[in-house]
């Protein structure tokens, strides 16, 4: 699910494309990642690091208007009861789905994350068993 929302824990807060790429076991939480216009400059610097910004297409994504960057090298928790307040108070905060294969792709960005705290990662089903 791709949502876009007003965040104001970005500098500066802005309006953000966002997609929740898990769900814990108790279904309270979820992690998601942001789509960024350009790689994130703060970890240009490093190439492993922007391994973990990863290309999404517009052509495959008709929410975006142009390519773009998915951030895997941060995690953002939410609560689900949060974002489906969210989402019954604005409903075009729902954009649209990335591809089951995108989906993928993102996820192996963030299992091979050095970034992510392994405690993160299991919570949300990010190790392999």
């Amino acid at each position: 699910m791709v949502l876009k929302l007003f965040l104001v824990d970005t500098n500066p807060p802005k309006l953000k494309y966002l997609i929740i790429v898990g769900v814990d076991r108790s279904s309270i939480s979820c992690v998601s990642v942001l789509i960024n216009s350009k790689p994130n400059r703060k970890i240009h610097w490093h190439v492993d690091l922007m391994a973990l910004q990863v290309p999404i297409s517009a052509s495959d994504h008709d929410f975006l208007n142009y390519d773009s960057f998915v951030d895997c090298s941060n995690l953002r928790q939410e609560q689900i009861y949060d974002l489906e307040l969210e989402l019954n108070s604005n409903l075009d905060a729902y954009v649209g789905d990335v591809t089951q294969t995108f989906l993928e792709t993102l996820r192996n960005a963030i299992k091979h994350s050095n970034t992510i705290k392994g405690k993160l990662k299991k919570k949300f089903g990010f190790y392999d068993s």
